[in-house]
């Protein structure tokens, strides 16, 4: 879901500036497997892969997922780690706080909220 949320972000704030970009550190046997997510999820932001870990380290991640809020100058400006439903309103917070403290003008948004209700899902149980 928050991918979701980020790419609406990525789209509702492009013309302000905003770039997202997502980093898969998934170990390199599951590599094959990042595109068919992006993919599937239509994805329109870059997504980097780091199998190794490395920027994890560097930018020393707890836990996943983790998002940062990098200012023009590259200075983190906020670190966020997890999500859960109504963090993409704290995301979009951040985003029109630092916006409007760089008197950067942008359009006004709302997020289309995703469903996690699966059309036409079928469940079996067997007792």
């Amino acid at each position: 879901m928050q991918a979701a949320y980020l790419n609406q972000l990525n789209d509702g704030f492009n013309s302000a500036g905003l770039k997202v970009l997502g980093v898969n550190i998934n170990s390199p046997k599951i590599l094959n497997q990042v595109r068919p997510w992006i993919n599937k999820r239509k994805i329109g932001y870059d997504i980097s892969v780091d199998p190794s870990g490395k920027l994890s380290d560097e930018f020393d991640v707890k836990g996943l997922p983790t998002l940062f809020m990098v200012d023009k100058n590259g200075i983190v400006i906020n670190k966020t780690a997890g999500f859960v439903d109504g963090d993409e309103s704290k995301y979009l917070e951040m985003v029109t706080q630092y916006l409007d403290s760089e008197n950067i003008k942008y359009e006004e948004f709302n997020f289309e909220k995703e469903s996690k209700v699966k059309k036409d899902a079928i469940l079996q149980i067997d007792f």
